[in-house]
């Protein structure tokens, strides 16, 4: 089958084992390699790769998946990708003691998400505060999660004219695109005009 055309040969097993070898011309001089070694100690460029099994694994130590070096962002999709949105205090959101409100959302699409944010308030005249509660969760106007809130260690109310907290990161493993909001729920007496405002932000980790 010396003067066989590529076409009549027969198909090889797969997967490869890498000893295989196939010719190539070096130098004008024709030459075999294996298929193991076909692209060994060089630099490869492709437009995408897919790993079918297994694992990406770095086999010298210090070297690792290279970030931008440059103030660009992160395709859709793509891991590093970062959402944000933020009502700022002005205008602003009314709030309502008692009554959880959306401060702002974001979309976020299926996968695996670190989240976080920060809700705050200013008013007019300074209120009485008993609680103030901020959250990051999946039900509109609804605390879950984990929240950070203002409240004295003995109980007691504490005026405060206007303050931020921050909302801890939490991860958030989506299975669809779902809309994420970042909620208050303000529990105060007194105070003309309570404005709620803050931001969430979200990275997706994989």
């Amino acid at each position: 089958m010396a003067n066989s055309k590529i076409s009549a040969l027969t198909s090889a097993t797969t997967p490869l084992a890498g000893t295989e070898t196939l010719p190539i011309v070096q130098s004008g001089t024709t030459k075999q390699v294996s298929v193991a070694n076909l692209t060994a100690g060089r630099s490869v460029s492709m437009a995408d790769a897919t790993l079918s099994t297994g694992n990406l694994t770095f086999s010298t130590s210090g070297k690792g998946i290279a970030g931008t070096t440059t103030n660009d962002n992160a395709a859709a999709g793509v891991v590093g990708e970062y959402v944000n949105a933020t009502l700022g205090a002005a205008p602003g959101t009314s709030l309502t003691s008692g009554t959880a409100k959306n401060i702002t959302s974001i979309s976020l699409t299926a996968g695996d998400w670190d989240v976080w944010g920060r809700v705050g308030t200013y008013n007019a005249t300074a209120a009485t505060w008993t609680y103030f509660y901020g959250g990051i969760g999946v039900s509109s106007a609804t605390i879950t999660g984990e929240e950070y809130f203002v409240d004295k260690p003995d109980g007691a109310s504490v005026a405060l004219a206007n303050f931020q907290l921050v909302v801890p990161l939490q991860r958030l493993s989506l299975a669809s695109t779902t809309t994420i909001y970042l909620v208050c729920s303000p529990g105060f007496v007194g105070g003309t005009g309570v404005i709620g405002f803050g931001s969430i932000s979200a990275r997706r980790r994989r």
